[in-house]
């Protein structure tokens, strides 16, 4: 597919930078990234064939880093956790705030968060569009048969 014609399927045509302490702002960095995706996959894909430029094992690296099934899962979630927190984030950075009425705000954040975390059928929703993002069927993570320093949590599909 030519960068030009993926470029058209977004509104957007750059990514953001993304900054560490402007929060609010990361929702809005995540959602342009998400958007142009498919267009970083297909520069990524043409600056690997660079011959000679160390640009092109960067290249190489993050593209298989995007390809890895766990990205878009990942992705996805973040997403989502981004939408939950960003209304508290503005909340929090207003001035003159009363605590107590911050206090119910993160509390209400915590409950959404807890409910979206044990909700199967939004965790499905989001695991539908990150197969759709991977163009295909995400894998199953490889597990080890003896494991000490990670627990080994038993799943049959990778949407478990």
């Amino acid at each position: 597919m030519q960068l030009y014609a993926v470029m058209q399927l977004s509104a957007r045509n750059r990514l953001q930078k993304h900054c560490h302490t402007r929060w609010v702002e990361s929702q809005t960095t995540v959602i342009t990234f998400r958007e142009l995706l498919p267009a970083v996959m297909e520069s990524l894909g043409e600056i690997q064939l660079w011959a000679g430029d160390k640009a092109a094992g960067k290249a190489a690296f993050f593209l298989n880093s995007l390809n890895d099934s766990a990205f878009p899962v990942a992705l996805m979630v973040l997403i989502k956790v981004l939408e939950v927190t960003k209304p508290l984030s503005v909340q929090l950075q207003r001035v003159g705030q009363d605590l107590s009425r911050v206090m119910t705000s993160v509390n209400d954040c915590i409950e959404l968060m807890t409910r979206h975390r044990n909700d199967e059928a939004d965790f499905a929703v989001l695991f539908s569009t990150a197969e759709e993002i991977h163009q295909g069927k995400i894998q199953m993570p490889c597990f080890a048969a003896r494991q000490t320093q990670q627990v080994n949590v038993p799943a049959n599909t990778p949407q478990q």
